[in-house]
């Protein structure tokens, strides 16, 4: 239960082929990661370079989770988390996020679930960040620091040990 391989077991959790995405929504994504990130410079298509997972919300809707992998959309450890809400052929962005993993977690006072986003810090350290759905868009609500090093013994540990983030934690959502 190291923290690499609980990221990689999350991974594989939500892990689904991009070939059945329409080039419509492919375009979408495309467009959104160029907006926040720049020009996007992927030698190969860029469905070759995204992991997404639909979340059926009810009946007409869906949560679409898409993450970047590879080296030309994310850094070896975090890159940029997409979540969008769908409904016939229109996706809505609804969280722009920065992490290694994202896992979503019920809320059963609200339509659409909590999400959790998982940061890679150091082989020892991540970070977690709480979203919850409020006015048509997901916005953070808690952070939390996982350490998975014992104080003491200096060993690693399979549970991590969590303290509350800085103060500052959300002003610097705006700058990733």
């Amino acid at each position: 239960n190291h923290p690499c391989m609980i990221a990689l077991l999350l991974a594989l959790q939500f892990s689904q082929s991009t070939s059945r995405l329409a080039s419509a929504q492919l375009e979408k994504i495309s467009r959104d990661l160029q907006n926040r990130y720049g020009p996007i410079g992927c030698p190969e298509p860029l469905n070759q370079h995204l992991r997404v997972q639909s979340l059926s919300l009810n009946l007409k809707q869906k949560l679409q989770i898409v993450q970047t992998t590879g080296t030309c959309l994310a850094g070896p450890q975090n890159g940029p988390i997409l979540v969008y809400i769908a409904s016939r052929q229109q996706w809505n962005l609804v969280l722009e996020a920065w992490g290694q993993s994202i896992r979503h977690k019920s809320n059963p006072a609200a339509l659409q679930p909590d999400l959790l986003v998982q940061g890679h810090l150091s082989a020892t350290e991540s970070t977690q960040i709480h979203y919850r759905f409020v006015e048509g868009k997901y916005r953070a609500i808690a952070c939390q620091q996982l350490y998975y090093r014992d104080d003491k013994t200096n060993e690693i540990t399979s549970r991590p040990k969590s303290s509350a983030c800085p103060l500052d934690w959300a002003s610097n959502l705006e700058h990733n």
